[in-house]
C-alpha cells in the first residue's frame, strides 16, 4: 500500500505519477547517496524507498518485513544499512535493494 498522487488527462484518462509516500505511516529514515542524485527514506509501513531527487519519483521500493527507523549508505553508494524497530539491521545491495545480509543486535 502507498499513498500515491497522479496527473489524469481528461481526454485519454492517461495517468502520471507525481509523488509517492509511504503509506498510512511516518517516514523516519533518510539518507542521500554519496555520488548519485537518490536518497532512500524508510519508514513505519515497512519500506524501504529510493527516489531521485530532481523528479522526487520513486526508482525502487522494498518491502522490509518491518519498521524502518534509520537509514546510511555505504562510502561507496553499494549498500544501504536499514535499522529496524525491532533493533534488527538489514542490509540491502543498493543495486535492486536485494537483502546482503540482516543482523540482530537485541
Amino acid at each position: 500500500m502507498s499513498n500515491e498522487i497522479f496527473e489524469v488527462d481528461e481526454r485519454t484518462m492517461a495517468q502520471r505519477l507525481l509523488t509517492q509516500s509511504h503509506a498510512g505511516a511516518e517516514a523516519w529514515g533518510l539518507a542521500t547517496h554519496p555520488s548519485q542524485a537518490v536518497f532512500a527514506t524508510g519508514g513505519g509501513d515497512r519500506t524501504v524507498r529510493v527516489f531521485k531527487v530532481a523528479s522526487r519519483k520513486p526508482l525502487m521500493v522494498r518491502e522490509v518485513g518491518e519498521g524502518v527507523r534509520c537509514l546510511g549508505y555505504s562510502p561507496d553508494g553499494l549498500l544501504l544499512a536499514c535499522g529496524l524497530y525491532s533493533g534488527a539491521v538489514t542490509i540491502l545491495d543498493t543495486r535492486r535493494l536485494e537483502q546482503a545480509a540482516r543482523t540482530r543486535t537485541r
